[in-house]
């Protein structure tokens, strides 16, 4: 429609859709650092924190965040909601070497939570059992985390000892169970162990004489000294797997043994030792995809079965697959022609050193 001869056009101011502002965030110490993502937990935009270039940020006992949801966590979880990117400028995360007796790993990400993690090593976590499944020695995830030039170095996972089970390990440098991407990193040096088994043991009832006795339990299994993949998808690219290790733990020793007062004998066999897949990277489930991965002296140990007494045998040894990669049937894997290459140099105690599954 044309104007109106003597209208005159009055342009107007439009109303645009309120946009929210990402937050941002440095940090220079631990403290900082703890304080700017409980921050970026609280605001419903994604954020972004950038630690000062080439600090060191070493998480002791003293800085310990309260984040026990999946174990010990150094750091806050990244919480649901949450979208944070912590640009590293060539810092690390560790925690303390010396707090050998204190466990933690050093990010936890929650369901529906996004961290992206850029030009960062994270070093010395350590994921511990306490009873259950050990998982993920630097990194937990069930959400969303992106690694862009990330060395993830020197973390464990250890499943615990127990008198019923021992406990297993899964991911000694990452375990995720949501959506993981990886591009030019390193995942190296990193284990993931099963927890021993016990040894058999009576319990003697001093006032009755009655006697309770308790077999050897088996050794826990440990999948994924780098990485271990439950579940979700991830896309690995460009980045470099060496070095790391996946071990069951040891079957706990038979005993033999007579009543308290006399009697009867009781004979238990060593228990068998836990399995171990992946050395490097093991997919138990999920869609995974590989390209331009260097897949390189990784290694499977399975755990030793325990020693037996009078004719009763030793527990079985634990087997050792994929001393580079395990593949399980539930999960789908595409491996490009590069990955299948590098894949090398790994070892497994029982078969397939480089690849199983495939």
């Amino acid at each position: 429609m044309r104007n109106s001869p003597g209208s005159r056009f009055r342009p107007a101011v439009e109303h645009l859709e309120a946009r929210e502002v990402p937050a941002s965030f440095t940090a220079a110490t631990v403290p900082e650092l703890i304080a700017a993502i409980d921050a970026a937990n609280l605001t419903p935009e994604a954020d972004m924190i950038s630690l000062a270039a080439g600090k060191t940020f070493t998480l002791t006992l003293t800085n310990l965040a309260n984040n026990d949801a999946h174990g010990e966590t150094g750091l806050p979880m990244i919480a649901a909601g949450d979208d944070l990117t912590v640009i590293g400028n060539g810092a690390t995360i560790e925690r303390k070497d010396s707090n050998w007796i204190y466990h933690f790993r050093l990010f936890d990400v929650a369901a529906e939570a996004a961290l992206t993690l850029q030009n960062l090593t994270l070093k010395n976590g350590w994921a511990y059992g306490f009873g259950e499944e050990s998982q993920g020695g630097a990194i937990r995830n069930s959400g969303t985390l992106n690694l862009d030039g990330v060395t993830v170095t020197k973390c464990t996972a250890e499943g615990s000892a127990s008198e019923y089970a021992a406990g297993s390990a899964c991911g000694g440098g990452i375990y995720s169970d949501g959506t993981l991407n990886v591009v030019n990193s390193r995942i190296e040096s990193n284990s993931a162990a099963g927890g021993a088994g016990k040894d058999a043991y009576r319990v003697v009832n001093v006032m009755t004489g009655s006697v309770s006795y308790y077999s050897a339990t088996p050794g826990g299994d440990g999948h994924g000294g780098g990485i271990s993949l439950a579940g979700g998808s991830a896309e690995i690219r460009d980045t470099t797997i060496t070095g790391n290790r996946a071990a069951g733990g040891i079957g706990g020793d038979g005993m033999t043994a007579t009543a308290y007062y006399g009697g009867y004998e009781y004979v238990s066999p060593g228990a068998a030792g836990g399995d171990a897949r992946g050395g490097g990277l093991c997919c138990d489930g999920g869609a995974v995809s590989l390209s331009g991965v260097t897949v390189a002296a990784n290694q499977v140990q399975g755990g030793a079965g325990g020693a037996g007494v009078k004719g009763e045998g030793r527990g079985a040894n634990g087997v050792g697959l994929g001393g580079g990669i395990f593949i399980a049937p539930e999960a789908a894997v595409g491996i490009d022609a590069f990955t299948l290459t590098h894949a090398k140099k790994n070892h497994a105690s029982t078969a397939d050193d480089n690849i199983s599954g495939l």
